[in-house]
């Protein structure tokens, strides 16, 4: 069975590091997801700090972990989602998403390992006890207005939308932003980074 790596890798830092050298002995190739795959996570766009897919790669062959990075594109992946291929991949939202999109006919190895802070990390699942959800279809179309404004949130965190309606018209509505610039947290520092 071959064996590879597959990774979203938006900068270099140890744990990144410490996972391709606990794989590179039983590893023939490394992937790194490239602009095409990147591309089809639309709130990626937003991650102002990820380093170029191409520019990767370059670095992690020269760090001299593995014999063979390349760049994963959709061809790629369509050449390794076959029932002998092994990929191995890291337990955050990303790249899961990317095995589970490309390689739903190979075998699937996920590790555990600190990346990044990603959805595991940050996300509550609970269902708070005084949640309300309703099926009243007016109600739907504002949530989904909501949401569609929240998408316009520079946060790479948390995308809010609200909304202020009375009587069914819409009086006000923004989403979550930085101030004095979108870019702020980025500058900055956000405090969700370290919490």
């Amino acid at each position: 069975m071959k064996r590879v790596i597959v990774l979203y890798i938006p900068v270099i830092h140890e744990g990144y590091i410490q996972f391709l050298k606990k794989y590179a002995p039983s590893t023939e190739t490394v992937y790194i997801a490239g602009a095409e795959i990147v591309a089809e996570h639309t709130f990626l766009a937003r991650e102002i700090r990820a380093v170029d897919p191409e520019t990767i790669r370059s670095l992690v062959e020269h760090l001299g972990i593995v014999r063979d990075v390349r760049l994963l594109d959709a061809e790629a992946a369509r050449a390794l989602n076959t029932p002998d291929t092994e990929v191995v991949t890291a337990d955050e939202a990303i790249s899961k998403r990317i095995a589970a999109a490309h390689f739903p006919q190979a075998t699937l190895v996920v590790d555990r390992v600190f990346l990044r802070w990603d959805e595991a990390n940050v996300l509550s699942q609970k269902v708070p006890d005084t949640a309300k959800t309703s099926t009243n279809p007016t109600d739907i179309s504002f949530m989904k207005r909501a949401w569609e404004r929240g998408q316009q949130s520079s946060c790479w965190w948390r995308q809010v939308g609200a909304m202020i309606v009375k009587n069914g018209e819409v009086l006000l509505e923004l989403h979550n932003r930085h101030v004095p610039s979108p870019h702020a947290p980025y500058a900055h520092g956000d405090p969700r980074d370290v919490v």
